[in-house]
């Protein structure tokens, strides 16, 4: 017989019991996204992996940016730049924004999961412990965290479409709809998962509405219509353009792809639950494992809040059975750990929800609570060295989010002052995309992006010099404007090898130091249009 959670009353709480509470979890959750705005943005104005090219592409407001990407991130990057800037706050704004967003949604698909408060608040704080969303996140992912909200508001509006029919729900779901399917491509797994979820479970089945569902469909595509434009113009198919994306082991035979296709998702998936799944199973495995055999022995629950948990559970599986069916059609190999948030971002839910059916002693939750909060501060001590001492020893070679671009930036401008009205030509995206951070006013150029606005009076191309030593023209042939632009004779003036050395708290000034080389052109010059 399952544990009933309602004989515990959920509704008063203990004073020391106070972070459960709905409000108190709400203001935890934007708690924990305010301080890590503030964190990132206050330790490094530099801008790190994702952020760089991003900056670059949304100088102007597009339909459309590429086609291995929906451009809603960008959309909404153009809009909060007009009012902050391209700064690293730009970026930080933006992401934190959808990560409490995705927070409260979650936090609300887990209080129709389960009754006990105290689950539902745990659960939705061990999301810091998948290592995606509780460490990777804070230096990588742009389009991620639309997706992550796209996935969380979907699911949660959905549940509520099925369970009260409300005409807001299915506003809900069909603006969320419209959010993931302009967030990522592999959005569309999502409303194909939760169907399929659905109607193989009775108690969802019969309450699948056709009529509200094709509503918020329509609502979406209208959402979906201007990229889905821009998208046709090109003469690419949607399907096609994924592939390119997804397959890149061309030359082997199509059975060794789905091998390795299938390995990679079965690494990724056990990747992307830790540590999180090695925890729950340390601390509540035996209970998980009783509830779960309980409630495959009983049809129905007695409470929707089972059927809830029953539901995600199922969810989850048909997602990744047609993963790995899509891997076995087209022979994807392009399958990593980061892809897996619309997979497996509800894992903890699903745990504490089936695990919680058969009661879990509050100490132990207790002690899990103090290990999120515990390892939630080693990841804020874990980061610093790579704010505040970026030696190669505790920051490796690249640590991008020290790089001094901010100094290259100055120095740019004490040498040549027409630079800040300029058109930059920047050989790589993450010089391009932090020198529109620091010289917001010029107009910027990578390998793949070109402004619409009209070429400036003066024009610079700079590169990151690995090896001071050579040459522009040697690095030049190396690069994709090359194979596009000529550089004519003359159209090279002036040019200058610029070094600049990292900060650090405690190492002297030369420690560690970059190269970049800057070349003045004549603005005539085709790569300067």
């Amino acid at each position: 017989m399952l544990h009933s959670q309602n004989s515990q009353p959920t509704g008063a709480q203990s004073p020391t019991m106070w972070w459960c509470a709905p409000r108190a979890v709400t203001l935890i959750i934007l708690g924990y996204c305010l301080f890590n705005l503030l964190y990132r943005g206050f330790a490094s104005p530099i801008l790190g992996t994702d952020d760089m090219s991003e900056s670059v592409l949304v100088q102007e407001l597009r339909a459309g940016y590429m086609m291995r990407q929906p451009p809603l991130y960008e959309w909404l990057l153009y809009s909060v730049q007009q009012v902050v800037g391209p700064s690293i706050w730009s970026f930080q704004s933006l992401k934190y924004t959808l990560v409490a967003l995705s927070g409260v949604f979650l936090y609300g698909i887990a209080r129709l999961a389960m009754t006990d408060r105290k689950l539902a608040a745990i659960a939705v704080f061990s999301l810091t412990l998948l290592y995606q969303i509780g460490f990777n996140l804070h230096e990588g992912v742009t389009h991620t965290v639309v997706l992550m909200a796209g996935v969380s508001g979907t699911l949660f509006f959905f549940l509520r479409v099925a369970l009260h029919g409300r005409w807001f729900d299915v506003l809900g779901l069909g603006l969320f709809l419209g959010v993931g399917a302009l967030a990522k491509h592999s959005f569309y797994l999502v409303p194909v998962g939760l169907l399929c979820a659905a109607v193989t479970l009775p108690y969802w089945r019969v309450r699948l509405r056709p009529v509200p569902l094709l509503l918020a469909c329509g609502f979406a595509l209208v959402l979906y219509l201007p990229y889905l434009v821009w998208f046709l113009e090109r003469g690419q198919s949607l399907v096609s353009s994924s592939l390119d994306v997804m397959v890149v082991e061309t030359q082997v035979p199509h059975w060794e792809k789905v091998l390795s296709g299938e390995f990679r998702l079965a690494k990724s998936l056990v990747g992307f639950s830790m540590p999180f799944l090695a925890l729950f199973l340390l601390f509540f495995g035996a209970d998980l494992w009783r509830a779960q055999r309980s409630m495959a022995a009983i049809e129905e629950p007695a409470q929707s809040n089972g059927e809830v948990a029953r539901f995600l559970g199922r969810y989850m599986g048909v997602l990744v059975a047609l993963t790995a069916t899509a891997i076995v059609v087209t022979g994807a190999t392009y399958i990593k750990e980061r892809h897996m948030h619309p997979i497996l971002m509800l894992l903890p839910l699903w745990c504490f929800a089936v695990a919680g059916q058969v009661g879990l002693g509050l100490a132990r939750l207790r002690w899990f609570l103090r290990l999120i909060i515990v390892l939630a501060g080693v990841v804020v001590v874990v980061r610093l060295p790579g704010f505040f001492t970026p030696d190669e020893l505790l920051c490796g070679s690249k640590c991008r989010q020290a790089k001094p671009f901010d100094r290259l930036a100055e120095r740019l401008k004490a040498w040549d002052g027409t630079i800040k009205e300029a058109t930059i030509v920047s050989l790589d995206s993450y010089t391009g995309g932090n020198l529109r951070a620091f010289i917001p006013s010029a107009r910027h150029v990578i390998a793949s992006f070109r402004p619409s606005s009209q070429p400036r009076a003066a024009c610079f191309v700079v590169w990151e010099a690995k090896k001071p030593e050579v040459s522009f023209s040697a690095v030049w042939q190396e690069t994709p404007f090359a194979q596009r632009h000529t550089l004519a004779d003359g159209d090279i003036l002036d040019g200058e090898m610029i070094s600049v050395n990292w900060p650090h708290l405690w190492l002297e000034d030369g420690y560690r130091t970059s190269y970049w080389g800057v070349v003045r052109l004549r603005s005539s010059a085709a790569v300067c249009q």
